[in-house]
């Protein structure tokens, strides 16, 4: 049990004998240890109450310094919870006792009073200061309360507002979230942990081919079939390891259309960071990815083309349609005797070819007559999709590797007549071929055409030279150099041709780079005109009876025009050109001036196979201009640069790594500068590059008709 503190009682007297006795009479008091304390003036009773902190203060009327009532009244003031004060007087003053009172004084005593009577009104007195500090604490916890109370209440006021204002800003957000969501151009849908959508805006519902409602609730798998599936387990990846999925391109078949897109699947978490589900992000591509598939279709098969001009190797050009266009395809040609006869057949399981070849042989064809769909093509010279009747065979024979679900047939047409067909087949159920396909299809077709109308040609060459050699001699040099000599420009208009089709075929409207590429287009087709008519003058280089009429022509201008035309049909090539701003003048022949600019930079750019820089140079030494085209290719043997300008002569390089060509680029380069009274030089490292430098004269008087040297 803890023994209460003894009670601190302040005398203020300056008599001894109210000291004594108030000491001795609160010492004997049995119910309350009293400590009593002294000062005899009222300053020093002030200080001690700061001190001391007094129970209760006895002062006495007999104060020299000041009144019993006026120390009381200091008391108060000072203190901020001032002791009682009992008033200590004389009997017969009873008036001043009860005018202290009236001031603030608790109570008062007489002198001499019983010693029960002194120590019950100290009692009472401490008891009441005692009861009056505890009212006073349960006072100030009130009204602390009460204040609390205001302020929680204002603080509630002040959080309601703010609820108000974030929610209104929530649903705001959450509103303006939702018309962002189901207006955006790409799908948006989000699931839950079970892998059902929760959320799907209409572009991914388009995209899907079915209601926004159809999703919600469901898997994938369930709507889908094994392609939903594929795209559960992805789902469920990202719900394992809580990291995302970017940019995984899929595909779907909608409605016999290949669709195509770039998914992105993400975890979505709580602001406590717990996995809620995965959100999905879909950009539809199948616009770009087809042009994608038909642009490296058709580069493809024009380097099997380029590479090995010969009609063998249309099986492996028909192989560029696999795996994105087709499962399989025929090449059909029609004989001299107008029998058709099955050139090449190629299936992406390679196993299968042997069958290929067997159902649709030329006996099999000729079974069904002119009604087979690929007779029918041939002789019609016209597009076939998926017409029936191109595969008949008992139920069970056929395998599904080679059911057709959709199919083109393509006439290969050339030069106004129909050589054969090109027959493009996909096993995919539900498949169909669109228009930007079949567009693909009939490209390659015409290529296919062109490549076996120059086999055709070449063929009917080799026999006339069998014939008689002489006059086989004769046409070999005609015919071989006009045709080297057309394949450079043409392939320039060839390839802008080409581009422009392409976009017209998918009803795109021609911008200006069109318009340059038609521009370029008309401009090369004049100079073939130009060149077919003076196809005569260039079969009398070798024998020296050429007659060219010198005129000033304008290096700078020829060679900037061929690189500025070369420039839009090159992918992995670069041509610089550095020469003077003002003209250097040569007396020559412009057009046998652009076949020598045009020899030299088709030859390096078709040289150097990975692609690089090629450098055209224009400059003035002395009296000569000086013409240079420099590429990073492959480069010529150093035992066979002496041979590198003679007639059909090829470099072993260039034949080891299958570079096409019949060499007679270089032949007619030194024909041509030496008739214009120039020469031809070459400076070559094998597998560092080329360069090949022209000088010709200035021009230095007017034109005159000078024959060749």
């Amino acid at each position: 049990m803890t023994t209460p503190r003894p009670r601190i009682v302040l005398l203020v007297s300056a008599s001894v004998a109210d000291s004594d006795s108030l000491q001795r009479d609160l010492a004997d008091d049995p119910d309350q240890a009293c400590t009593v304390a002294l000062a005899e003036r009222g300053d020093q009773a002030l200080e001690q109450c700061r001190d001391l902190r007094p129970d209760c203060v006895i002062v006495s009327d007999t104060l020299l310094d000041t009144e019993g009532a006026a120390l009381t009244s200091a008391l108060q003031t000072e203190l901020p919870l001032p002791p009682p004060v009992i008033l200590l007087v004389d009997a017969g003053n009873e008036t001043i006792a009860h005018q202290a009172l009236r001031r603030g004084v608790y109570d008062y005593m007489l002198r001499g009073a019983a010693p029960e009577r002194i120590r019950l009104t100290v009692r009472n007195a401490i008891e009441a200061a005692a009861l009056r500090a505890s009212l006073e604490q349960q006072r100030q916890a009130l009204a602390a309360s009460v204040a609390q109370q205001a302020d929680l209440a204002a603080e509630r006021d002040k959080l309601a507002q703010k609820e108000g204002e974030t929610r209104r800003l929530m649903n705001e957000a959450l509103a303006l979230l939702d018309t962002l969501i189901d207006s955006a151009p790409i799908g948006i849908a989000f699931a839950d942990r079970d892998r059902r959508f929760v959320r799907v805006n209409r572009a991914l519902a388009l995209m899907n081919a079915r209601p926004v409602e159809e999703h919600l609730g469901r898997c994938p798998s369930e709507i889908f079939g094994d392609i939903g599936a594929a795209w559960e387990r992805w789902w469920q990846t990202v719900l394992t390891t809580g990291e995302p999925i970017v940019n995984l391109e899929v595909s779907i078949l909608v409605f016999g259309r290949r669709e195509y897109a770039l998914a992105s699947y993400y975890p979505v978490r709580d602001v406590d960071g717990n996995l809620l589900g995965v959100g999905t992000l879909v950009t539809d591509i199948s616009e770009r990815k087809r042009s994608e598939i038909g642009q490296r279709v058709l580069a493809a098969a024009g380097s099997i083309l380029a590479a090995s001009p010969d009609a063998c190797v249309l099986g492996d050009v028909v192989r560029t349609l696999f795996p994105d266009l087709a499962d399989y395809g025929l090449v059909h040609l029609r004989s001299p005797r107008g029998e058709l006869q099955l050139l090449a057949a190629a299936h992406r399981e390679r196993e299968f070819e042997a069958q290929l070849a067997t159902w649709f042989d030329a006996e099999r064809l000729a079974v069904s007559g002119e009604a087979h769909p690929i007779t029918r093509v041939v002789a019609e010279g016209q597009t076939l999709r998926d017409a029936p009747g191109l595969i008949t065979a008992e139920a069970g024979a056929l395998p599904e590797q080679l059911q057709p679900a959709t199919s083109v047939i393509a006439p290969l047409l050339a030069h106004g007549r129909c050589l054969g067909a090109l027959t493009v087949v996909s096993v995919e159920q539900g498949r169909q071929y669109i228009g930007e396909e079949v567009a693909v299809i009939e490209e390659l077709a015409r290529r296919c055409a062109l490549l076996t109308a120059a086999a055709y040609s070449y063929q009917e060459v080799r026999q006339a030279r069998a014939a008689a050699e002489s006059a086989v001699e004769q046409r070999d040099r005609f015919i071989s150099t006009a045709a080297h000599e057309l394949k450079t420009p043409l392939a320039v208009l060839l390839g802008n041709a080409q581009l422009l089709l392409r976009r017209a075929e998918q009803d795109f409207s021609l911008d200006a780079v069109n318009r340059r590429n038609l521009r370029i287009i008309v401009a090369q087709a004049q100079r073939l005109n130009r060149l077919i008519a003076t196809l005569l003058d260039v079969s009398r280089l070798e024998s020296g009876r050429l007659v060219s009429a010198r005129v000033p022509v304008d290096l700078c201008r020829v060679a900037s025009q061929l690189a500025e035309e070369h420039t839009p049909t090159l992918i992995r090539h670069v041509i610089s050109v550095d020469m003077p701003d003002e003209p250097v003048l040569v007396a020559g022949d412009e057009l046998r001036l652009e076949q020598v600019v045009q020899n030299l930079l088709h030859n390096a750019i078709k040289y150097s196979p990975r692609g690089g820089e090629v450098q055209i140079v224009v400059r003035r030494d002395k009296n000569e201009a000086v013409l240079s085209v420099s590429d990073q290719g492959i480069g010529i043997p150093e035992a066979e640069l002496p041979r590198l300008f003679q007639r059909y002569f090829r470099a072993s390089n260039a034949e080891a790594r299958q570079i096409g060509g019949m060499g007679f680029g270089l032949f007619v380069v030194r024909e041509i500068v030496e008739s214009l009274g120039g020469t031809v030089e070459v400076q070559s490292v094998e597998g560092s590059g080329s360069t090949f430098t022209v000088r010709l004269p200035l021009w230095t008087s007017g034109p005159a008709l000078v024959p060749a040297s």
